[in-house]
């Protein structure tokens, strides 16, 4: 009776040390979604600047030709 009484004591230390590692890993794995979310959120905002700072090239590169064409304009007369 002692050696099941033993092993039974040792399987119960066993799972015991398992569910600490998992424990331990789901805590790990919960801070690295936490930061992988705010990664995310750092590049969409990263995106959207990108996307402004595109649109105001776009829109600068735009009045430039407008200027060009009316110094072309100018200087002909």
């Amino acid at each position: 009776m002692n050696t099941v009484l033993d092993k039974c004591t040792v399987v119960l230390e066993e799972l015991r040390t398992i569910q600490i590692l998992t424990e331990t890993h789901s805590e790990g794995l919960s801070d690295q979604l936490k930061q992988t979310e705010k990664n995310i959120l750092e590049i969409e905002n990263l995106f959207t600047r990108i996307d402004q700072l595109n649109e105001s090239v776009q829109k600068t590169k735009s009045d430039l030709d407008k200027l060009e064409k009316l110094y072309n304009v100018v200087t002909r007369q």
